[in-house]
């Protein structure tokens, strides 16, 4: 019997580096998934690697990082977001570093790509499919964050940061049917995540959206448990779990190239030395627990 296996990909901003290394490499491998789930700088990367274009995460990031219009006080002070959304989401992916709109078209009805949101007024998490290139914004809503990034109003909702509510969406890929899961994660196996300290300044920030804030409160509880879960199912041979192997000394707002650049090649080494493990994973029937 054929199984359905599931990619799941968490964000983390900059650390999401990592994962386009992993993507990369299994690009090269030749691997491809029939479903993915993926969150924030996840579901950027998963736009490049299901249109197979390798490298195309690393650059996109790392060509215009030191670009005022990237990222910012001057995207502050000109768009009012710290993130300059439209330079990231059109002039990068359109122009600088165009993303291959014709090869993902293809190649999206071959997938199963859900994208992760936090829905503003409800503060839960919303997993659409990516069937056509005219839901692509889904994307932007999940890459997102509050206080610094615009809310996306997307056919009648409001969408920020997935991370927000899901930010290791395992058991949205098992109730989706999959049996096993390959994760990427972008902290070590140490880390856990301690409460936010932004959660009064959301409150603040959209008095409209108690249920954002709240969301937010509790994220630290949320992920936490997300990650008891996939270390379960690791241990039961369910998942096979992919993570940096020191603890990333990046944070999701870097601007450091070199320290940017070794995270990326790390991911790209893990996946090359794994590889015969992981090949083995997606070959095995899944294992009765």
């Amino acid at each position: 019997m054929s199984q359905k296996i599931g990619l799941v990909l968490e964000g983390g901003g900059m650390r999401g580096s990592y994962t386009a290394g992993v993507l990369d490499g299994m690009i090269d491998a030749g691997i491809v998934f029939p479903y993915c789930v993926a969150v924030s700088a996840g579901a950027c990367n998963a736009l490049s690697y299901i249109a197979k274009q390798r490298g195309r995460y690393y650059h996109a990031v790392t060509d215009y990082l030191r670009d005022k219009r990237y990222m910012g006080w001057y995207s502050l002070m000109k768009t009012g977001y710290f993130f300059g959304n439209r330079f990231v989401f059109d002039d990068i992916a359109y122009d600088l570093v165009p993303l291959d709109f014709a090869g993902l078209e293809r190649e999206l009805p071959n997938w199963e790509l859900r994208v992760v949101t936090t829905d503003c007024l409800t503060g839960k998490p919303c997993y659409d499919r990516i069937t056509e290139l005219s839901e692509l914004p889904l994307v932007e809503g999940s890459s997102s964050l509050p206080l610094v990034s615009p809310v996306l109003h997307y056919r009648g909702r409001l969408l920020m940061d997935g991370g927000v509510s899901d930010s290791i969406p395992i058991r949205r890929a098992e109730e989706d049917g999959c049996e096993k899961n390959v994760v990427i994660l972008t902290r070590d196996a140490s880390y856990r995540k301690n409460r936010s300290r932004t959660a009064s300044l959301v409150r603040l920030r959209y008095p409209r959206y108690p249920k954002l804030a709240e969301a937010l409160a509790r994220r630290h509880e949320e992920y936490n448990r997300a990650l008891a879960e996939v270390l379960e199912w690791e241990k039961a041979g369910t998942a096979f779990v992919i993570r940096p192997r020191e603890p990333v000394a990046i944070g999701r707002m870097e601007r450091d190239v070199q320290k940017i650049t070794a995270l990326y090649e790390s991911g790209l080494r893990d996946i090359q030395a794994i590889l015969p493990a992981l090949r083995q994973f997606l070959a095995e029937e899944p294992v009765s627990v």
